[in-house]
């Protein structure tokens, strides 16, 4: 289905205002996919205003053409929501992000969305209004809950067989952590963004409903975190929770076409090696995310 010269004229502004931001924070956009992008809309609209839309579509492909609005409106998402937050390391992480190939299912080996998603899990946690919250230079975030820190660390493993390597990899950060000798109370979560391994690419699934899509993506969701719950109690109560995320766009029919709708899912897992403390960690920081989203959670 054929953007609308709206939507254009809207992912444009968004981008404009994106790089005029970044340009007074001192990131540098030459050369980045950003710029790219913005070819890309003059492109297309250029190939509505003559009838060409369908020439453009054969050379670049449906699905591509289909996920860099998505692509778009989550650097704007991103930069609108962290504007504001002020860290000294906000700039070095949006020029990381701009860099790699312009989609998420090209990005295998890269390092850029693996900052996205730090930046992503930042401003659910920032609009979310938690308390303390910062980069820092031992772990991916830290912020606090009850008067002590909580130790946020982000992976996004791109195949099957890494899941679980991933999820060893920020358990163990957080209970080697120089944060609990300065506080025995120091608590951490996990977040795995399981988009790679969901929807490594976009396969076609179309549904007629919004229902009927929310119940797919779920299952699907849900079928991916039984392959990992068995090794979240295999580590100390240091780990309070996972936190799964998501993102993909589906086809959903409307007027009998099909359209491109982005979702988001959050699902919050609760430790449940000394379930009384990670239950209260894991439900407050669900509370938090509630504020901005309408995060799941499950016990272990």
């Amino acid at each position: 289905m054929a953007f609308s010269p709206d939507l254009i004229n809207k992912l444009e502004s968004g981008l404009s205002r994106f790089i005029q931001w970044g340009e007074s924070k001192g990131i540098k956009f030459e050369g980045s996919r950003v710029l790219k992008y913005i070819e890309f809309l003059r492109c297309y609209r250029d190939a509505l205003e003559r009838n060409e839309i369908d020439d453009l579509i054969r050379s670049r492909g449906t699905a591509h053409l289909d996920q860099i609005p998505h692509e778009i409106a989550e650097l704007v998402y991103l930069y609108e929501s962290l504007r504001d937050f002020r860290d000294p390391k906000l700039k070095s992480r949006f020029q990381s992000i701009i860099q790699g190939p312009e989609l998420l299912e090209d990005d295998v080996t890269g390092s850029a969305r693996d900052i996205q998603f730090e930046l992503e899990i930042t401003a659910l946690l920032f609009q979310a209004k938690i308390n303390n919250l910062r980069f820092d230079s031992r772990h991916d975030l830290v912020c606090s809950l009850y008067h002590n820190p909580l130790i946020v660390e982000c992976k996004r493993p791109r195949k099957n067989g890494t899941l679980r390597e991933a999820y060893a990899k920020g358990a163990h950060q957080i209970e080697s952590s120089a944060l609990i000798a300065e506080n025995p109370n120091t608590k951490g979560i996990v977040a795995l963004d399981l988009t790679q391994i969901i929807f490594p690419a976009l396969n076609g699934s179309r549904y007629s409903s919004l229902k009927e899509m929310e119940e797919a993506f779920i299952k699907a969701f849900m079928q991916t975190w039984l392959r990992l719950q068995i090794t979240i109690i295999d580590y100390s109560d240091r780990v309070s929770a996972l936190h799964l995320f998501s993102r993909a766009p589906w086809y959903l029919e409307i007027a009998g076409s099909y359209v491109s709708i982005p979702t988001k899912q959050n699902l919050i897992v609760i430790n449940t090696r000394d379930y009384q403390k990670n239950q209260k960690i894991a439900y407050t920081y669900r509370d938090f995310l509630m504020r901005v989203g309408n995060p799941s959670l499950i016990p272990n």
